[in-house]
């Protein structure tokens, strides 16, 4: 985690989006993805379903965190991954 968000002054959003993948990853381990109809999301009960919904949860802490880093700016002083990744340009020089 320190590797890819690198240390805030906020530790407790480290620790939420910590949270956040462990869930996701805990979800994804379920046996129930091996079959094939139940890849579907068939509502918030279904396996599909509750990874979808996990899902949603761990895009929206990686969206606040792009858009807090982006807001705040400094990013060319830090070395974490997310920082480096949004510092990243196209051969146009483009993000």
């Amino acid at each position: 985690m320190l590797v890819v968000f690198g240390e805030d002054e906020d530790p407790t959003r480290l620790e939420r989006l910590g949270e956040l993948m462990t869930g996701l990853a805990t979800a994804g381990q379920r046996p129930v993805g091996m079959i094939p109809w139940l890849r579907h999301d068939l509502g918030p009960w279904s396996p599909m379903g509750m990874f979808m919904k996990v899902r949603e949860r761990v895009d929206r802490g990686l969206y606040d965190e792009i858009r807090l880093r982006r807001e705040r700016g400094g990013l060319d002083e830090r070395n974490d991954v997310l920082s480096l990744m949004l510092q990243a340009r196209t051969r146009t020089a483009s993000p």
